[in-house]
């Protein structure tokens, strides 16, 4: 699991302002024991760590991208997807077999709605079974999320997300999830 380490004191405080806290432990009927692994695709690294952390807690494991054009050579098994939240370390595996995606809207080279819509065009031509995609935005603007919604998302997670968000937006897939 992650090392706690140089961890922010803000991504501390953002996780510790839904419930459970990020001290308390987690209910073991939340605990994933099935090792469900989540893509997070986000270009800020304190972002990703957040995740990391709100995901290591519920047993989940996560891969990494740095932006939409990484996140979909990932899912076409065209590259290694990255095994830290700084994106300087690839896994030693090759998978595509992700509970969910947690995808950021706003990012370099590829925006979060246009991966998303490519994930489902991807999905349609190599009938695959869909993959959750959870929008990760700290927007409301109702443009932004009108988008969002078009291109094919399950359900936003807000910024900053608390653990109760989490729980309440990630851990639903779980249920549906099987490797």
């Amino acid at each position: 699991m992650l090392v706690h380490n140089k961890i922010p004191e803000k991504c501390i405080n953002a996780l510790n302002m839904g419930y459970p806290t990020f001290e308390t432990e987690i209910d073991e009927k939340f605990y994933d024991t099935n090792h469900s692994r989540v893509l997070i695709v986000d270009d800020n690294s304190t972002n990703r760590t957040i995740l990391a952390l709100m995901c290591d807690k519920f047993g989940i494991e996560c891969d990494f991208a740095k932006n939409g054009r990484q996140c979909l050579e990932i899912l076409r098994g065209e590259t290694f997807a990255f095994e830290n939240p700084d994106c300087d370390e690839h896994v030693s595996h090759k998978t595509n077999d992700y509970m969910c995606i947690i995808m950021d809207f706003h990012m370099p080279e590829l925006y979060g709605s246009d991966t998303t819509r490519e994930i489902v065009e991807l999905e349609k031509k190599n009938a695959i079974p869909r993959t959750p995609v959870v929008g990760h935005t700290a927007s409301s603007s109702e443009e932004e999320i009108e988008q969002f919604l078009l291109s094919g998302i399950e359900d936003f997670l807000p910024k900053p997300p608390t653990m109760k968000h989490f729980e309440e937006k990630i851990m639903k897939f779980k249920d549906s999830y099987a490797m």
